[in-house]
């Protein structure tokens, strides 16, 4: 049995779905969702898997640890396919001491990415986090959302499911309670919408993202994500140092690796870039309500015809090639290879507890967090398809 194979055997029957606008939204019909157990981790309890489903033949699982993406099954021309990186359980997802865990499909906070030396300083005090990446903390310190069970609220539905994690204050040394929601939708189509929401009690940075890594050929391939085509409407990233520490400087894509503006194969120069690990400059707006939704983002797949478009009201897109992945041991017996996935990250800017004139991420007493982001996916014909069609005999 090929990896392939055993990838379309986890996914549902679905017909072939055509191409449909990025940014718009559509409610579908949708077949049962079901509940089952997804394993017990330290000190959080029994986890649950919860799977939704449209009527388009996608489906999305999703576990309340770390409210994380386990599954995202596509009708691929070739069948269901799963092109979601993910674990057989939670406890893996908890990753226990790694330091070096992946993050695979969680959500991540209270700060997303980096925060120089773990420390910052917010009205005048001084607040200092774990450092988990070196001397800076990376993700919110060395246990954060993504190592927390969150509690599944609001109605029951077929095709939407929202988890609700309560951090209490001094948590991983953030000030104030925060109380944090994520909502996950399948509103046909090909479209998921993730919702990411947040209030306080005090001040305090918040700045949460989600961190599917994708192969759209399918998790189980054994490919790397090199002949991925990446697409990111940026022209420029936050220059870092060796630690991958903003300096606070903004640098123009033009001329460099990191130019995907036209759209480019992410094998193509990632050694010229030391691999891809880098935030793209999108706007210098906050993730609030009423924000625009933009296009910020394509990823396809030219072997099994599978692409996406995503949608973002956030400042920035971490672009994340997978590069210490090197043999992760994933679901169903898979194998991730570096590079075997990329991520895409809708977030706030590195380190901007730190940097003023980085976008805010201060959120206060009154205000709402909201940050949406919208994977909007296709299904088309793989490479060769129309020249194997052509070969093929016709009767006589």
């Amino acid at each position: 049995q090929t990896g392939r194979q055993a990838d379309r055997q986890t996914g549902t029957a679905g017909g072939r779905q055509g191409q449909r606008a990025a940014c718009g939204v559509r409610r579908a019909a949708c077949a049962m969702a079901f509940v089952e157990p997804f394993g017990e981790v330290r000190g959080a309890g029994a986890c649950s898997l919860y799977t939704l489903r449209d009527g388009d033949g996608h489906s999305l699982s999703v576990t309340d640890f770390g409210a994380g993406i386990v599954r995202l099954v596509v009708p691929a021309a070739g069948g269901p396919l799963d092109v979601a990186l993910g674990y057989d359980g939670a406890a893996a997802y908890d990753g226990g001491a790694r330091a070096d865990r992946p993050y695979l499909g969680c959500v991540v906070g209270r700060v997303a990415n980096r925060i120089r030396g773990g420390a910052f300083a917010l009205d005048g005090e001084a607040f200092t986090v774990p450092a988990n990446d070196g001397a800076n903390a990376l993700h919110g310190g060395t246990r954060g959302f993504d190592r927390r069970r969150w509690a599944r609220v609001g109605e029951d539905s077929a095709s939407s499911i929202t988890f609700e994690y309560k951090s209490p204050a001094g948590e991983m040394g953030f000030p104030g309670e925060l109380t944090a929601r994520c909502t996950y939708t399948l509103e046909g189509g090909g479209r998921l919408r993730t919702q990411l929401e947040a209030t306080c009690d005090a001040p305090t940075p918040v700045a949460l993202a989600q961190h599917c890594y994708w192969n759209l050929a399918g998790h189980a391939s054994g490919q790397t994500v090199d002949a991925h085509v990446l697409e990111v409407n940026s022209n420029a990233y936050t220059d870092t140092n060796h630690k991958l520490i903003p300096t606070g400087e903004l640098v123009d894509v033009s001329g460099t690796p990191l130019d995907f503006r036209l759209g480019v194969a992410v094998g193509s120069r990632v050694d010229e870039a030391g691999g891809y690990d880098h935030n793209f400059v999108l706007a210098r707006t906050r993730c609030r309500a009423g924000e625009e939704v933009r296009r910020c983002a394509r990823l396809s797949c030219v072997e099994s015809g599978v692409a996406f478009e995503l949608c973002t009201n956030a400042p920035g897109v971490q672009v994340y090639s997978g590069n210490f992945l090197d043999g992760e041991k994933g679901k169903g017996g898979a194998v991730y290879p570096t590079r075997g996935g990329i991520a895409l990250e809708t977030q706030g800017w590195p380190n901007a507890v730190n940097e003023a004139s980085f976008p805010s991420v201060i959120l206060r007493p009154g205000e709402r967090y909201v940050h949406t982001m919208l994977h909007a996916f296709s299904c088309g014909a793989p490479a060769g398809t129309e020249l194997k069609a052509a070969t093929i005999p016709k009767k006589a």
